[in-house]
């Protein structure tokens, strides 16, 4: 009879465990899209080349130290990232970080044109 009680506690333990991990992982994500989105922030915003897999792009940036997030903008997929040195001091570090990050898209697919270009550059070209 103590076994099947022990049981139950155990499992419900673990699931409340669980439902606060995610919840604060996802508290911890919304902040960090509210931080990047906010006038104070430094950010460039790039465009990853279709095709090319948008979170491999942010992984790639937060393994080198930034913060950075999948966003879409203006209904396109777009990747924020924080500048916490100032865009013009991050924006060449930022740059070749991306260049490394991926030559292949979704399917394995080589990535013909992997230009680096954030969206405040698109008006220039």
């Amino acid at each position: 009879m103590v076994t099947p009680v022990l049981l139950v506690i155990v499992v419900a333990v673990v699931i409340v465990m669980v439902v606060r991990g995610v919840t604060r992982n996802s508290m911890a994500h919304e902040q960090k899209v509210d931080d990047l989105a906010s006038d104070r922030t430094a950010t460039l915003t790039y465009r990853p080349t279709p095709g090319q897999d948008p979170v491999y792009v942010v992984t790639a940036l937060e393994r080198a130290g930034f913060r950075a997030s999948n966003t879409p903008t203006d209904n396109k997929v777009s990747v924020v990232v924080e500048c916490p040195n100032g865009i013009e001091a991050d924006r060449e570090r930022i740059r070749q970080v991306l260049q490394d990050a991926s030559s292949t898209g979704f399917e394995g697919k080589p990535i013909e044109d992997r230009t680096v270009r954030f969206v405040d550059e698109e008006a220039d070209a």
